[in-house]
């Protein structure tokens, strides 16, 4: 026995919802979101900072002795982390070296996804040379050739820098990026553990929105 079913949108006037002769429903996506939400989304962008608010990762860190620096969930809504970027900066740069140090790290940095629940979810381990840090990022942003590639001129004065952008849609497939949930402990960061403080520049800054429901 078949049961009929009609869906409306709820308002009244007389708009129903039409199947197609093989049972599937003609829709039509909006690039606008829904009028009667009760939902915002707030662009966040902010450079992961230490425990002391500094943003420079150049530190005299070792294996035994690590430093961090983190993005926190926020007290508002949700955060989701979406697009994370890189910048190490050094004159006469080569990929095969942290900034221009002659070597690369020995220990390296990792990138770590923080919960109570799972631990630390390590996203990347030893990141030792500028080339591991254009990995992760799946080679993006791609420009330049030869020595000068994925590498900027005249980032902090006159040294170059790379500057790679990890999309975490487009490298781990999450269409959302990583979340924070409201008032937790949950944190993206990473953990330095090598002296860094021979490099020009060395920070992250993340981009994401956070998700703020209205009443």
């Amino acid at each position: 026995m078949g049961i009929d079913v009609k869906i409306s949108n709820g308002k009244g006037d007389g708009t129903s919802l039409t199947l197609e002769k093989d049972g599937s429903a003609n829709v039509t996506v909006s690039g606008l979101p829904p009028e009667d939400t009760n939902v915002l989304l707030v662009p966040f962008a902010e450079f992961m900072k230490n425990s002391s608010d500094s943003t420079d990762m150049r530190v005299s860190a070792s294996l035994a002795s690590p430093q961090e620096y983190f993005i926190k969930a926020g007290s508002s809504g949700d955060r989701y982390i979406h697009t994370i970027a890189f910048t190490i900066a050094d004159a006469s740069a080569s990929l095969n070296e942290f900034g221009n140090t002659n070597n690369p790290l020995t220990n390296g940095c990792k990138l770590v996804y923080e919960d109570p629940e799972l631990g630390e979810v390590v996203i990347a381990d030893s990141l030792q040379t500028n080339f591991d840090f254009v990995q992760l990022c799946n080679f993006e942003p791609m420009f330049g050739t030869g020595t000068d590639a994925f590498k900027a001129a005249n980032v902090q004065g006159s040294s170059e820098a790379y500057i790679p952008i990890l999309d975490l849609e487009d490298v781990f497939g999450l269409p959302y990026g990583l979340k924070l949930r409201k008032n937790s402990v949950n944190k993206v960061k990473i953990v330095i553990q090598d002296d860094t403080t021979g490099v020009d520049r060395f920070d992250i800054k993340v981009y994401g929105y956070d998700r703020i429901e209205k009443g």
